[in-house]
């Protein structure tokens, strides 16, 4: 089971970025569908790992899309950018306690 979730955590890790890229390029091309299907993705990796605020972050801004509402768009991305800073260096201290676990095995 560790070692799954290690694999969630750094999966996450590896794909926030670019999903946090498709949601601002989304947003600025004021494409609805694409940032609903990115911040949809986010929240579904979020979940994956256990990080429901980010999760949620994600679910208000995959609403705000869905709704056409892209004038809300800038805010919910902020507080969604503000959950994955909080969330990010506890997965990588995560992944690093099991790495340092292993190799003392």
């Amino acid at each position: 089971v560790d070692s799954v979730s290690a694999l969630q955590d750094e999966y996450f890790l590896q794909q926030y970025p670019t999903l946090m890229d498709a949601i601002k390029q989304a947003l600025s091309n004021q494409d609805a569908q694409a940032l609903r299907r990115a911040a949809h993705t986010l929240k579904s990796s979020a979940n994956v790992v256990g990080a429901s605020a980010t999760a949620d972050a994600a679910l208000v801004l995959e609403n705000i899309s869905r709704d056409n509402k892209l004038e809300l768009a800038g805010g919910a991305i902020d507080s969604l950018q503000e959950r994955i800073a909080e969330l990010t260096p506890i997965l990588a201290a995560a992944l690093q306690h099991k790495a340092s676990n292993e190799s003392d095995s």
